[in-house]
């Protein structure tokens, strides 16, 4: 088994972080004698797991700190969700997956990073991937991710996408009960559900250089406010929608640079129903523009 070493220059000092692993294959990784050093994986000794595993029923991982690099995670008899309780940073890279879980918690502080890999959420009752708490964080940079239920984010949790996909047989969903809402920010890569829908009212950000879709299968619902920025490559697709249906959400649902400045065909396009920005002329054109003006002059 391969250790995990993060070495940190800080001016003239040298900080070297601790690094652990499974002693064993197919073991509980909530119990501190099954890793290296008989303690649970931390900012300071920061674990690998890189083989086939399983996590109890019940277990809070609060503080944990793990790069789950290879092999599949999968939870012990019972019911109980894979909990990522409060400041645990977990990153799945290489071929790591989640497997057989019933639902996925990120708490309050708490960061689920997929560089590569695959996360699900597909057995039992409850196969939400709840996203909550101030700085909760799910960042998918590449992987995939399946909720069979709903991906719901509250009181200043955040979903990001910038590559990869995100797929939910049900909804894009901030509770009633939430004392405030959540971020969404789609920067690439391929989210599915059937509706949004923020019963607490949130934005949804269009943003980054990635070519990436948001898809609708059903509607979009109530509470969600569209905002997306200039030079974002993503789109919006809503089952059944046409241009007229987005430009009735313009300047309301719709914006365009956080406003509606503007008419609706100056700043997007619609191809049967997806929606997207129309780009701004490169600046070699405006140059060969410029330059055919003062020829022709």
């Amino acid at each position: 088994m391969k250790k995990f070493i993060l070495i940190t220059l800080a001016a003239s000092n040298s900080l070297v972080f601790a690094a652990t692993d499974l002693k064993a294959p197919n073991t509980d990784i909530g119990v501190g004698t099954n890793w290296t050093g008989d303690a649970l994986p931390s900012d300071s000794n920061i674990g690998t797991l890189d083989e086939n595993a399983f996590y109890g029923t019940g277990t809070n991982f609060s503080g944990f700190n793990i790069v789950h690099s290879a092999g599949i995670l999968t939870r012990d008899n019972g019911n109980g969700d894979l909990n990522l309780g409060t400041g645990t940073t977990w990153t799945m890279n290489g071929t790591a997956s989640w497997n057989n879980n019933r639902g996925i918690v990120i708490g309050a502080g708490s960061s689920l990073i997929l560089q590569d890999g695959v996360t699900a959420a597909n057995d039992n009752n409850s196969r939400d991937i709840t996203i909550n708490g101030a700085g909760a964080l799910l960042d998918l940079q590449n992987g995939t991710t399946n909720a069979r239920d709903d991906l719901i984010i509250r009181d200043g949790g955040e979903f990001r996408i910038t590559q990869g996909s995100l797929n939910v047989t049900d909804r894009l969903f901030t509770p009633s009960f939430a004392s405030t809402g959540g971020v969404f920010t789609f920067n690439g890569g391929t989210t599915i559900a059937d509706t949004f829908e923020l019963d607490t009212a949130g934005t949804a950000t269009f943003g980054g250089s990635n070519i990436g879709n948001l898809e609708l299968r059903n509607s979009l619902g109530s509470g969600v406010t569209l905002n997306f920025l200039t030079g974002t490559q993503m789109s919006l697709t809503i089952a059944g929608a046409d241009e007229t249906f987005y430009q009735g959400l313009y300047g309301t649902t719709l914006l365009f640079d956080g406003g509606s400045s503007g008419a609706f065909s100056e700043n997007f396009s619609v191809t049967g129903d997806t929606l997207s920005i129309i780009p701004e002329p490169s600046s070699f054109v405006l140059m060969g523009l410029s330059g055919l003006a003062i020829f022709f002059v």
